[in-house]
């Protein structure tokens, strides 16, 4: 293949090929980077220094920054892929952290549930769907925001009123769930007792063993009760020798301190 056809290739590729290129460079790019971070961790004496979420905010932007070999990766390379980083972050950390039962993003839900819950397969605020072990359905909002050093990062009401208009529409809702990398979630109102904020301080205060068993997980997506209309790229395991590896160096480093 010479190089004009090999261009010509890139340019025709189909965007449902673009699609799941994209889905699995980002979900490979998420956990081998992650991984990376956690290892190097490992391996200074003092971790109070190196915080994961700082390294999550990086991995976020690095996918972004990353050189192109291609029409398609061009194509790939933009601003919303941080976005879907975190979707993919945010998507680890409620199956990890806040343990529900399956989380799915909004693209791969079963189109037996999307009408169930009466949503639409485009993206209008919802970004994730989430149940829980007693089969309650979560409404998930991904919201990445840029780091600020000189001054609190913040969600403003106007950038939740499309998913908090779209809930009252669509469910029944168990939680309200926004996921973000700002320090605060500026609501309208009082907030109630279905409304569930993970903002910058929780995401800081994951344990080196959330972080961990996030990086471990082969697939983005756990199976419960509800099975996808296709079927979805298989995500590449992390080795876990060097997993194993990197939990020993950080037990040996504590003892150290």
């Amino acid at each position: 293949m010479n190089i004009f056809s090999s261009f010509f290739w890139d340019y025709n590729v189909s965007k449902n090929d673009l699609s799941k290129l994209h889905k699995m460079d980002v979900e490979k790019f998420l956990c081998d980077e992650l991984s990376k971070k956690l290892s190097s961790n490992s391996n200074i004496k003092s971790n109070k220094d190196t915080n994961m979420a700082d390294n999550l905010v990086t991995v976020c932007n690095s996918f972004y920054e990353k050189p192109v070999h291609s029409f398609g990766d061009l194509k790939l390379r933009n601003t919303k892929v941080k976005g879907d980083i975190f979707e993919e972050f945010t998507k680890k950390y409620l199956l990890h952290v806040y343990k529900l039962h399956t989380v799915y993003l909004l693209k791969e839900v079963p189109a037996e549930l999307l009408d169930k819950l009466g949503l639409k397969r485009k993206d209008y605020g919802i970004d994730l769907i989430g149940i829980d072990e007693n089969g309650r359905y979560y409404a998930i909002q991904a919201k990445y925001r840029k780091r600020c050093t000189t001054k609190k990062t913040v969600v403003s009401w106007k950038q939740l009123s499309t998913f908090y208009s779209l809930c009252a529409r669509t469910g029944p809702w168990q939680k309200l769930v926004v996921c973000t990398t700002a320090d605060y979630i500026c609501r309208q109102g009082k907030k109630n007792s279905k409304d569930y904020s993970i903002t910058w301080n929780k995401i800081k205060n994951i344990n080196h063993f959330d972080w961990l068993s996030m990086v471990e997980y082969k697939s983005a997506r756990k199976i419960g009760t509800e099975k996808p209309s296709s079927p979805l790229p298989e995500q590449e395991k992390v080795d876990p020798d060097k997993v194993r590896a990197a939990r020993l160096a950080y037990f040996q480093n504590s003892n150290l301190k």
